[in-house]
C-alpha cells in the first residue's frame, strides 16, 4: 500500500520518463539508473526512439522509465504532513499529551507527539514559566 493510500490522498501510478537532453546529463542518468537498480526499483532504459515511443514531443540523447512513479496532489500530502507533524486538534490547539518530569536544574520533556510539538510555541511557554519558577 502505498502511503498516498493510506491517507487516502488522490494519486495516480502512471510512470515517468527521465530524459538527458545534453551530453553532460548522461553520467547523472546512469547514476539515477544504477540506484534505481540497486534499491529494486523496476526501471527501463530508452534510446532517443524509444523516448520518443512514449513522449512524442521530447527530443533526448537517452532516458529511462520508472514504471511505479506518479502524479499526486502535492498539497494534500503537505497539509496532511503538516497535520500529523504538528499533531493538532480539531480546534487547532495543540495536543498536550507529554510529561514534564523535573529534576533540580534540569527539566525534561518526554513523549511529545513530535519534535515540531516540543518547539511550538505553547510548549516553549510552558517550560518557560516553569524555569523562571525555579529561578
Amino acid at each position: 500500500m502505498h502511503t498516498s493510500q493510506f491517507f487516502e490522498i488522490p494519486h495516480e501510478i502512471c510512470g515517468k520518463v527521465i530524459v538527458a537532453t545534453d551530453p553532460v546529463e548522461l553520467p547523472g542518468m546512469e547514476r539515477l539508473y544504477q540506484r534505481c537498480l540497486a534499491n529494486d526499483l523496476k526501471v527501463v532504459k530508452l534510446s532517443p526512439n524509444g523516448v520518443k515511443e512514449i513522449e512524442p514531443h521530447v527530443q533526448s540523447l537517452d532516458g529511462i522509465l520508472v514504471p511505479s512513479t506518479g502524479i499526486v496532489d502535492f498539497g494534500r500530502v503537505c497539509r496532511k504532513l503538516a497535520e500529523l507533524i504538528q499533531a493538532l486538534k480539531s480546534d487547532g490547539r495543540l495536543v498536550d499529551d507529554f510529561l514534564i518530569l523535573n529534576e533540580g536544574a534540569i527539566m525534561h520533556v518526554c513523549n511529545a507527539p513530535s519534535p515540531a510539538a516540543t518547539s511550538s510555541l505553547e510548549i516553549g511557554r510552558y517550560v518557560a514559566d516553569q524555569l523562571f519558577a525555579k529561578t
